[in-house]
């Protein structure tokens, strides 16, 4: 049996046997990782802009 997984954001094909999929789990948790930390950093980014926003409207 073999596992195909496309992980479209990292354009990474990984096709593994059941012997490897050792190799489709660390992949897909490398990906969730990046993930992650990419939606962290665009909270940060919207939190940052929120705040600059608000200091700009108080301004007025």
């Amino acid at each position: 049996m073999t596992i195909a997984t496309y992980l479209s954001e990292n354009k990474v094909a990984v096709i593994a046997t059941t012997i490897g999929g050792v190799v489709v789990t660390a992949s897909f948790v490398l990906y969730a990782k990046n993930e992650l930390k990419r939606r962290q950093d665009q909270v940060v980014l919207e939190q940052q802009l929120s705040s600059l926003r608000f200091r700009f409207c108080n301004r007025r």
